[in-house]
């Protein structure tokens, strides 16, 4: 495989573990999947640290903020579904050190600091049982991210508008896509 090759294989995987972990981590979370792409489109205005050309992708859960009447296994749960896509690219053998990893962690320190502020706990605490918590998801829904990943990067390679890029072109999926996938591998 050619880097471009590799690099949008890893993004696939990347984006397909943050949305198979967040599905499983809460079925709130499940309902809230919007879209899953990957791109190697120019990185919008908003996203000046995305190097030109280079594959990246985006899961989308809405809201992208989280309300302060949720309860806080939902903080939880976002946290897990970031830490979802470091573990899948990771095991796919990807760069820890790429740009999505990095904005993955300040997410999931993020989300993980308001579990810790609603439960009244050390973050670093809740930071690791996260990051268990992903590690145990990935591992055993590692079928379905495979089949979300390959059926992504199946997907014909199409111009659209993306909720949170703008107009380019994409390898995409729907959350309906996405949710059907996971409820009929796990059926299986």
């Amino acid at each position: 495989m050619n880097a471009s090759t590799d690099e949008r294989r890893h993004a696939a995987y990347h984006e397909a573990g943050h949305a198979v972990v967040g599905c499983f981590a809460s079925n709130v979370l499940k309902q809230r999947l919007v879209e899953i792409f990957i791109t190697n489109a120019p990185a919008p205005a908003s996203a000046p640290l995305m190097p030109p050309g280079k594959w990246r992708g985006y899961a989308n859960f809405t809201p992208t903020t989280i309300p302060p009447n949720e309860p806080p296994e939902i903080a939880f749960a976002y946290a897990v579904q970031a830490a979802g896509g470091q573990i899948a690219e990771e095991k796919c053998g990807g760069n820890p050190d790429a740009l999505d990893i990095e904005g993955d962690t300040i997410n999931i320190n993020h989300w993980a600091s308001q579990n810790a502020i609603i439960c009244n706990v050390d973050v670093s605490l809740v930071e690791a049982r996260v990051r268990q918590k992903a590690g145990e998801l990935s591992e055993e829904q590692w079928p379905i991210i495979e089949r979300v990943a390959a059926d992504l990067l199946a997907t014909s390679y199409e111009q659209r508008t993306t909720m949170a890029w703008g107009d380019g072109e994409c390898h995409y999926l729907s959350g309906d896509q996405v949710r059907a996938i996971i409820d009929g591998v796990a059926a299986l």
